[in-house]
């Protein structure tokens, strides 16, 4: 995307957007809030399994997952990361797809969770709206992303989370213009 001519990029990007974890977030009404929370749980469950007391730590905090989960994968990372491990994790999810969005998130909470523990509310949210301060490397990130479980449970989720949004689009009549 980054080093293609103007139209070139622009159906790269209209492509990306067509995955169905963002084109979940262009749905209107009831499904849109149905397609977030299914995906806040699929992140809250890898979160909980593979960072248990950064889970229940924050919990107790009451640092909702929303605050700092959609910032990060709405804009693939592209707030938190330098380009050379953006370039990594977006090669990550044109590979794995889906699931590689959550698997950088939680591996993110694993490189910083020595900066929330022990820190004031405020410090807290500063360390989640931006990890790393930007100079996470892919090397740090390939490192800890080595150590990241992907349960059963949640690659079935996954495939019902995106079954289903393939027949919530199959059924829309598209719009015609009087």
């Amino acid at each position: 995307i980054i080093c293609s001519d103007e139209y070139t990029a622009f159906v790269a990007f209209a492509n990306l957007l067509s995955k169905p974890f963002f084109n979940a977030f262009y749905m209107s009404g009831s499904v849109v809030k149905e397609a977030m929370e299914s995906r806040l749980a699929v992140f809250d469950h890898m979160f909980r399994r593979n960072l248990p007391k950064l889970h229940t730590h924050l919990k107790k905090m009451e640092v909702p997952i929303r605050l700092y989960f959609f910032q990060w994968s709405l804009t693939l990372y592209a707030k938190i990361f330098n380009f050379e491990t953006l370039a990594y994790v977006w090669h990550g999810f044109f590979i794995e797809g889906e699931v590689h969005i959550y698997k950088v998130g939680v591996a993110v909470l694993k490189i910083i969770e020595k900066d929330i523990y022990d820190k004031p509310l405020a410090e807290v949210f500063d360390a989640l709206t931006n990890p790393g301060q930007g100079e996470i490397s892919a090397a740090v990130l390939r490192k800890t992303l080595s150590g990241i479980r992907v349960t059963t449970t949640v690659m079935a989720e996954l495939e019902r989370i995106q079954a289903t949004r393939n027949v919530d689009t199959e059924n829309v009549e598209p719009e015609t213009s009087a």
